[in-house]
């Protein structure tokens, strides 16, 4: 997940989910809020996240990943049974992070402990706020930039 300037001095947000890249325009409303993990997804990813069928498996285990609605190699809550890929782990919140969890015995997901995710939706926030015109521009990168450098 990053805010970045364009060429043209736009903010660009990548979809948390995808990784396409969303022009952020105050007014328009490019970037929308994941329903359970409140991290900034675009329009198409939304209509996923908020699917009313839930496929399990046999153990009673959600097939798709809860983040970006895809298979792919999943690790499960040990809480809820709520299932997440490697590549949206991997990409937001890092490589390493994922390679940890195959060392704990239990994992407690992002929608049980959202902790490693809270930057992310601070970033969410900052970036809906500016396209509800809450917020300048400059205002936004400063406190994108704040949040990806641990400040």
């Amino acid at each position: 997940l990053k805010v970045k300037k364009d060429k043209e001095s736009s903010l660009v947000f990548n979809c948390s989910s995808c990784a396409q890249p969303q022009l952020l325009v105050q007014g328009k409303r490019n970037i929308l809020c994941h329903p359970q993990l409140q991290v900034g997804v675009c329009r198409e990813c939304l209509i996923f996240a908020h699917a009313d069928i839930i496929p399990l498996d046999d153990d009673g285990y959600e097939i798709y990943c809860r983040w970006c609605s895809e298979l792919g190699n999943l690790v499960c809550c040990d809480e809820c049974k709520t299932p997440f890929c490697e590549e949206c782990i991997s990409r937001n919140i890092g490589p390493e992070y994922y390679d940890s969890l195959m060392d704990v015995d239990e994992w407690r997901c992002f929608v049980c402990e959202p902790a490693a995710i809270e930057s992310l939706r601070e970033l969410t926030k900052a970036a809906l706020d500016h396209q509800n015109y809450n917020e300048p521009s400059d205002l936004l990168l400063e406190k994108c930039t704040a949040i990806f450098n641990g400040d």
